[in-house]
């Protein structure tokens, strides 16, 4: 007859990876065990069971609920059908454990820190049938890669320009665009130093999005970091940061639920790809055409309405600034 004895649940905290998980405990309910936990953030989670006083531990096959990617923070249940596995537990021998997978990275540059979302790759619908420019919606689907938390902030840009001494486009060629969402007029001695305005910014300010930035600034400041670090970043393709903005592979989610800041506000913002129509079609990984004068920047920004955010697309060159322009990184 199978059976399940009183088992000893421990939390091990020498193999807990997170100081996120609390409240870890368990009950036999019928033929199953249920594993309840708090979470206090976003994160992957992974249940693990030792049948042999915690020697060795290896992961239930039927094991459902807020387990795996992306669990939401708050009272978490997982629930393990046991019979289908085991004939029995004993209690002097079972342990368990709950491991938050690595879903972020973080980076110091001087001071200023950088947060590295994980996005889990998946299939999604990119554009938008009522949009010429998002036209046509078509099947795209990404691998995993980690986007920026926020866009680039005014510090950090500082940071690049004075170890780079760097001159923008803005202070190259006359100043940069200010303009009320509509209109917009090139108003000399604007940079990145610079609010949406054309003010000058107090460095109290510096945590804002860095604004006034062209598409061959952004990509010179992810070239200095990919030196500075030793890490590959980059900007985000447009498949990218809209599977982002539409909350990646958690139903129902927005992209503030798995941790992105600002996707449908603060600035617009660069991606890689040259700008064009939409080819169509089922696609891996999409990187724009191959040939084109006009660089993607997506999203809305404090100026625009945030509705249809997540598709809203336009082409500039590579050398244009803007008052609501900025961009944030990848990996």
């Amino acid at each position: 007859m199978r059976k399940i004895f009183g088992i000893l649940f421990v939390l091990l905290p020498s193999l807990c990876f997170s100081q996120n998980i609390t409240n870890a405990d368990f009950r036999v309910v019928g033929n199953t065990i249920e594993i309840t936990y708090s979470l206090d953030e976003i994160a992957d989670i992974e249940i693990f069971c030792s049948t042999d006083g915690g020697k060795s531990f290896e992961q239930p096959n039927n094991i459902s609920g807020d387990i795996g990617d992306n669990v939401m923070p708050g009272n978490r249940k997982a629930v393990w059908q046991v019979y289908s596995e085991r004939e029995s537990l004993f209690a002097n021998s079972v342990l368990f454990k709950i491991k938050v997978r690595e879903s972020k990275q973080a980076f110091e540059i001087d001071g200023v820190f950088i947060e590295m979302i994980k996005i889990h790759g998946g299939s999604f619908k990119m554009g938008d049938v009522d949009a010429e420019s998002s036209s046509p919606e078509h099947e795209v689907s990404v691998s995993d890669f980690h986007l920026c938390r926020n866009e680039v902030s005014v510090a950090l840009f500082k940071k690049f320009v004075d170890a780079t001494k760097f001159v923008t486009d803005a202070e190259k060629k006359g100043g940069s665009y200010i303009g009320d969402g509509y209109t917009w007029e090139l108003k000399s001695g604007v940079c990145w130093r610079h609010d949406e305005n054309g003010i000058l910014i107090s460095e109290t300010d510096y945590d804002r999005p860095v604004a006034h930035v062209s598409w061959n600034d952004a990509v010179a400041f992810c070239t200095w970091l990919k030196q500075k670090t030793g890490v590959k970043f980059r900007l985000p393709t447009e498949a990218e940061w809209e599977y982002a903005a539409k909350g990646g592979d958690v139903e129902i989610k927005t992209a503030e639920e798995i941790g992105l800041v600002n996707m449908d506000a603060g600035v617009s913002e660069w991606c890689n790809d040259i700008f064009g129509t939409y080819i169509g079609g089922s696609q891996m990984n999409p990187t724009g055409l191959t040939d084109g004068y006009f660089r993607s920047v997506r999203g809305a920004s404090d100026f625009d309405p945030a509705r249809g955010s997540e598709t809203r697309r336009a082409g500039h060159p590579t050398h244009y600034r803007r008052g609501n322009i900025g961009f944030r990184i990848a990996l």
